[in-house]
């Protein structure tokens, strides 16, 4: 369906990003973890960048693009804040930061 979506509309910024995390998580819990199902998210997230730049959400597929693909909990968390400045009242943005600061073992924080 998100592939129809984009194919429809190629300026379809949350349907690349919510497209993007698909991919992502195939990759991360290993439905399909090769190299091809990483190139696809990235696609996904470069093509949302494309689309709007400055977008929270764009930054946000680009941080769980990092964490579920790369397992940079660093660059995950930088991007994480860039889409919390844009998206303020996003819970998902919360969530991701917990997981991550839990994969640290920051405990505290990740609550």
């Amino acid at each position: 369906m998100l592939n129809q979506a984009v194919a429809r509309d190629p300026s379809f910024l949350q349907a690349y990003c919510v497209l993007a995390r698909a991919h992502d998580q195939f990759y991360f819990f290993g439905l399909d973890h090769t190299p091809a199902r990483l190139a696809l998210a990235e696609a996904a997230v470069e093509k949302a960048f494309r689309i709007r730049p400055n977008a929270g959400e764009a930054h946000l597929a680009r941080a769980h693009h990092l964490y579920n693909g790369y397992l940079d909990y660093d660059g995950a968390l930088a991007e994480l804040e860039i889409a919390r400045r844009r998206l303020p009242n996003n819970p998902r943005i919360f969530a991701v930061m917990g997981f991550i600061q839990r994969r640290q073992g920051r405990w505290e924080e990740s609550i």
